[in-house]
């Protein structure tokens, strides 16, 4: 018999019925903004060579990817990330005449992520990319068609998470640390995981940098912080007060993302009912120079699993009984109804 004929792999999983319906429906209002704003789908391969992200910008440890070969021998991978490739695509594609360039997509990345971490490795994403305007304006265009593509999708409630990723930067960068020490201290404090960086730092010298990382991954809150965090951040939080978003803006210095090509403002979305971030995005200034073509660019994405996830919640008051046969017997379930923290 065949072991693992009847089961899916690690990390992955089946759709059926109105889950389907459920991210088609996300994606498709997802899209409709993005057309809204002027911005033309794309599309990049599923497969791409290695080396679009063996890069120390893609902040991307070749163990999270699902590796390859060509008939050539050469290695590729399942893509891990989609903003990597689009760079790739308009630096290869286009030129500087056609700047600014406004872009969107709905494509899945693969990534391993560790047992129980809460995610599958397929992950469909919808996001947009907008490339060669590196003024405030674009920042608040993006950052605003986030939190619109969050009301859209008819959330309970959401929040953002605003912070630069500069300032993280300027301090890693005047430490004496290895490339593996780098994502660690990334990884734990875009975790907040503050007994383990201690733990990390515990072993480094004891310098003005060490201290600052042991401070940063609490700098968040709303206007109190906005002293110790960069100017910028401060006018952008500003602006998008003005436009009404000030109930769901937290300033976090902490916030830092694996995916080191993030040059400036950087942010997340939380919606109320899920655990885990359902969009993320920031500036990314030097990434495609990497192509050939250097251009400022800033874009988001949106976890479409996480969101529909949600969206079950708040939207589906009642969703369809689901029958099961195990063993013989007839098992109802039903998801529960959502209930306000």
């Amino acid at each position: 018999m065949k072991k693992y004929a009847k089961l899916t792999p690690q990390g992955s999983r089946d759709f059926l019925f109105e889950e389907c319906d459920d991210r088609k429906k996300a994606e498709s209002v997802l899209s409709a903004l993005y057309k809204e704003k002027s911005y033309r789908k794309v599309i990049t391969p599923t497969v791409e060579y290695m080396d679009v992200f063996d890069d120390g910008d893609s902040g991307m440890d070749s163990d999270i990817m699902y590796k390859l070969s060509d008939s050539a021998g050469r290695t590729t991978v399942l893509r891990p990330d989609n903003t990597m490739p689009i760079a790739r695509l308009v630096a290869t594609r286009l030129s500087a005449d056609d700047f600014p360039v406004r872009l969107y997509y709905n494509q899945n990345v693969f990534v391993r992520n560790k047992a129980l971490a809460g995610r599958t490795d397929e992950i469909p994403q919808s996001g947009i990319e907008l490339i060669g305007d590196g003024s405030f304006d674009a920042d608040i265009e993006v950052l605003t068609m986030a939190a619109e593509a969050l009301k859209r999708s008819q959330l309970n409630s959401f929040s953002f998470e605003i912070g630069h990723a500069g300032f993280f930067k300027a301090v890693l960068s005047k430490m004496n640390i290895t490339s593996a020490q780098r994502l660690e201290i990334c990884r734990l404090t875009e975790g907040k995981n503050y007994a383990a960086l201690g733990d990390l730092l515990n072993t480094l010298d004891d310098t003005a940098e060490t201290r600052v990382l042991r401070r940063l991954p609490r700098l968040f809150g709303t206007a109190e912080v906005l002293e110790e965090a960069l100017e910028y951040i401060k006018t952008v939080y500003d602006k998008l007060c003005a436009l009404g978003l000030g109930d769901n803006l937290i300033i976090d210095l902490g916030l830092v993302n694996r995916s080191n090509y993030y040059t400036g403002v950087v942010f997340r979305g939380y919606a109320e009912g899920s655990g885990v971030t359902v969009l993320s995005g920031g500036r990314y200034d030097n990434l495609l120079g990497e192509f050939g073509l250097p251009a400022p660019a800033i874009g988001f994405a949106v976890d479409v699993n996480a969101l529909c996830d949600v969206m079950n919640e708040v939207i589906n008051v009642e969703r369809p009984i689901r029958i099961a046969l195990t063993k013989g017997r007839l098992e109802k379930s039903s998801v529960a109804l959502f209930q306000k923290m």
